[in-house]
């Protein structure tokens, strides 16, 4: 037969039961006003944490709307570099029906050259502005070299034909002119050394 624990042992098994439990009571009892303090503190984060939120939400918007804002400007500005170039393709058409015509080469000339004239002023308005290249020192930055050309009449470095006209827009390169660059010619021989070349007179003859 199991003994019965005695009165004492039933007390102290007790004891010990029970002591966790209160002293985790009393380790969770805070006062009124930390009580208050906690709760204020967990409402500003709160309050906080929605403002942020909100904060991200408007962010987001504003990159968004100025996204679009960007693209509808470049395309109006587009559109109107367009609608100025209308004339000119206007000209353009009624130059090919006249070209059938009785058009004498003058007429077709200046016709072309008025064109020329238009489309220029077009790309004044817009900023855009030819490269002068003919005669400058060759500049990587807004020259294309397609050749090179040997001559006595230009330093060597220098642009002696344009052969497609480059742009630039506000001072940005639109497209680079491609040209011929000039590069120092040959230098013949020495006196010296076109006589050792050429055999001695009598040489080989016995």
């Amino acid at each position: 037969m199991s003994e019965e624990p005695t009165k004492d042992e039933a007390a102290a098994e007790a004891a010990k039961e029970t002591a966790p439990a209160g002293a985790a009571a009393a380790a969770g009892a805070l006062p009124p006003e930390e009580l208050a303090q906690l709760r204020r503190r967990a409402e500003e984060r709160d309050k906080l944490f929605e403002r942020l939120q909100r904060a991200v939400a408007d962010l987001d918007n504003f990159q968004k709307r100025v996204k679009r804002d960007r693209q509808l400007a470049e395309e109006a500005k587009l559109r109107q570099f367009v609608k100025d170039l209308l004339p000119v393709v206007d000209d353009m058409e009624r130059l090919d029906a006249a070209l059938s015509g009785a058009l004498s080469p003058d007429d077709v000339c200046t016709a072309v050259r008025l064109l020329r004239d238009k489309a220029r002023s077009v790309f004044g308005a817009w900023k855009i502005e030819e490269i002068e290249a003919a005669g400058a020192q060759f500049d990587p930055a807004f020259h294309e070299a397609v050749r090179f050309q040997e001559t006595g009449d230009a330093p060597a470095g220098a642009v002696v034909e344009d052969m497609r006209r480059g742009y630039t827009m506000r001072g940005d390169v639109l497209r680079a002119s491609q040209v011929v660059v000039a590069k120092e010619p040959a230098k013949p021989p020495a006196a010296g050394d076109a006589a050792d070349a050429e055999p001695a007179e009598g040489a080989g003859k016995e």
